[in-house]
């Protein structure tokens, strides 16, 4: 599937929108406002010629286009992660105070507490 001058940010609006079906819970999830998730439907719509989620009462329901969408998506953090392998996916904390931009040590001299990943 080729996805020619579509903005890619919509595809995580996309899969926010498909997984919640309900566009102010879709926004939470990717940080955008209500306003601006309803914004990124109507441009999916518009791109895909497809109502991709419709209202059905009080709940919003995939159009089977969604539904195709939606199962064929790729989780690419876990796909990362996998390829990368776990050690690389672990989210480590660092401390910053000794970088020279937080009013630290020289820059490349010493080394850092934190583990380095190749």
């Amino acid at each position: 599937m080729h996805f020619r001058q579509l903005d890619l940010n919509l595809l995580v609006a996309l899969d926010a929108l498909l997984t919640e079906r309900n566009i102010t819970e879709a926004g939470r999830r990717v940080h955008l406002t209500q306003s601006a998730m309803s914004g990124a439907l109507a441009r999916l719509r518009e791109y895909f010629d497809d109502e991709l989620l419709v209202q059905v009462g009080r709940k919003m329901v995939p159009t089977p286009l969604a539904e195709n969408l939606f199962g064929r998506r790729v989780p690419v953090h876990e796909t990362h992660c996998e390829a990368a392998g776990a050690e690389r996916c672990r989210f480590e904390a660092v401390d910053v105070s000794s970088h020279p931009a937080q009013g630290g040590g020289e820059m490349g001299g010493g080394e850092s507490s934190a583990e380095k990943i190749p």
